[in-house]
């Protein structure tokens, strides 16, 4: 896969984030010059991430919005609930609540489409923390925003209210469906989302019978996360190797695959319309690519052409009909 051929995964887990935005970089223009939208959509979003660890939100909504038109092209509908989500969570980031509401709500909508359970829970969860800080920001605008201030407003109470319910919906749902869930998931979930629920209850605690609940789900929480969770194991899923031909073809694309020269200074005009030239991708997504991380992308795609180019041995090697021998 062009994701793991650029080894993206294995510069993250060494928590070298430069070195992964790099990789993730390089797989997407391959993912783009090999014509593979799912590819393009993983290195996009993995780029994204690295962003938004290194605390340039404004370039991670950005590119999180890259894979939501992405995935809505591409009728992925699973991917599209989490780039939205993704995207809604940088729009906090910035400051801007009240886009990010409808957007996740959004998220919502479509992980209960695609019957991704985990996903629709998150989008719960992270639903009801930006109607909190949607109240937050009200509080703060009117001089509320110290403790020991004067009592919510209708308008916030009724905040707190609505977020105390997508907790409620996100608990029932994780009731009806966890069995379809990995356990470990699960539980983490159930934890998390008792743990929201019962923050929240605490802020209607006039209410005769709340503070009693929320005992009851921090208790819950606290329970879930007592249990030990099974080592799981995982499935490569590598499926059948691809022909000999299809090798060579990705092999000649990922070879001539450059980074737009014109990234470096922005956006182009006009719609994306998905043409790939001899200097390779032109794409707003990859706007982002200053100079120094555009020569570094480009540093790693010579090096994985010149790992996957064949050597003169390989090719004394191989026969008329373009099979392998072995050597004498």
């Amino acid at each position: 896969r062009q994701l793991q051929l650029a080894a993206g995964t294995t510069g993250h887990d060494a928590g070298a984030i430069q070195v992964a935005l790099e990789c993730f970089a390089a797989s997407y223009v391959m993912a783009r010059t090999l014509e593979d939208v799912r590819g393009e959509v993983d290195a996009l979003n993995l780029a994204a991430l690295c962003y938004r660890e290194m605390q340039r939100p404004e370039v991670a909504l950005k590119m999180f919005l890259g894979c939501v038109d992405l995935c809505n092209k591409a009728g992925d509908t699973q991917g599209h609930a989490q780039a939205a989500g993704n995207a809604a969570l940088a729009m906090r980031a910035l400051g801007r609540v009240d886009e990010a509401i409808p957007l996740q709500a959004e998220s919502i909508g479509l992980a209960m489409q695609c019957r991704d359970w985990p996903c629709a829970i998150r989008a719960h969860v992270n639903l009801s923390n930006l109607i909190l800080a949607a109240a937050a920001q009200r509080a703060r605008a009117r001089g509320n925003g110290v403790p020991g201030g004067a009592l919510p407003t209708t308008e916030e109470a009724r905040l707190h209210t609505d977020a105390g319910q997508q907790l409620t919906a996100a608990l029932a749902l994780l009731d009806a469906r966890c069995g379809e869930m990995v356990p470990d998931e699960a539980r983490a979930l159930e934890a998390q989302v008792c743990m929201r629920l019962a923050g929240v209850l605490t802020l209607q605690a006039s209410e005769e019978g709340v503070l009693e609940k929320a005992r009851q789900l921090y208790a819950r929480a606290l329970a879930a996360l007592r249990v030990d969770p099974a080592a799981g194991s995982s499935d490569d899923g590598a499926g059948e190797p691809p022909s000999d031909a299809d090798a060579d073809s990705k092999r000649a694309k990922v070879h001539a695959a450059r980074p737009s020269s014109r990234a470096a200074v922005g956006a182009r005009d006009g719609a994306d319309t998905g043409v790939y030239d001899e200097h390779g991708i032109e794409d707003e997504r990859m706007a982002y690519m200053d100079p120094q991380l555009a020569a570094a992308v480009q540093g790693r795609l010579d090096a994985l052409a010149a790992r996957l180019k064949p050597d003169d041995d390989e090719r004394k090697n191989v026969s008329p009909d373009g099979r392998a021998h072995a050597m004498a």
